[in-house]
């Protein structure tokens, strides 16, 4: 069965594959592989057989039996194997330049901590806008003695706050060059 559907699959892609339980990685490189090996982890997928696409520090279903430790001995034997293998994936399409310097600046230390996944700093591909707005702000909401219910309220109330006090009272530039004072 394991020769049959690998044949039939010759090219295997797993998106978020930090989120992959023991099993299910077992099965995929069983499939990705033409020679079964002794333990899972050891599987020489065929060239160009299998592509997996994930981010440990996104690893959320260690409840239903996935743990990020899988994602790590995949990428240490595909890195021991070549480290051309590994492709770091930095660029953001989404985010301007100074939100990923507020960013970077905030994740590196603690995702490099013991115990965490590590960190990779993002770059943006959007260019920077002279007399842009600041795109990041500090909050500090004192959260002592409350229930998980009112953090959640206290935080949200203090962004509504910030919110309400920037509405009316900054000007935006519009992509035509006009300016308008910002709207909700």
């Amino acid at each position: 069965v394991r020769r049959a559907l690998g044949a039939r699959y010759r090219h295997i892609f797993v998106d978020e594959f930090q989120d992959t339980d023991p099993v299910q990685a077992e099965v995929i490189f069983a499939l990705a592989a033409d020679e079964p090996a002794a333990r899972w982890t050891e599987a020489r997928p065929r060239p160009g057989g299998l592509f997996l696409v994930g981010d440990p520090k996104q690893a959320i279903y260690r409840f239903r039996g996935a743990h990020v430790a899988v994602y790590a001995a995949v990428r240490a034997a595909f890195e021991a194997r070549d480290p051309r293998s590994i492709v770091q994936v930095t660029a953001n399409f989404r985010s301007a330049p100074e939100i990923l310097e507020h960013v970077n600046s905030c994740f590196s230390a603690p995702f490099e901590a013991p115990g965490q996944p590590g960190y990779v700093a993002l770059t943006s591909t959007l260019e920077r806008r002279d007399g842009a707005l600041p795109c990041a702000a500090r909050i500090t909401v004192d959260l002592a003695a409350m229930n998980a219910g009112q953090q959640r309220d206290a935080e949200a109330e203090a962004v509504a706050d910030l919110c309400r006090r920037l509405v009316g009272a900054v000007d935006v530039r519009r992509d035509d060059g006009t300016r308008t004072p910002l709207r909700p």
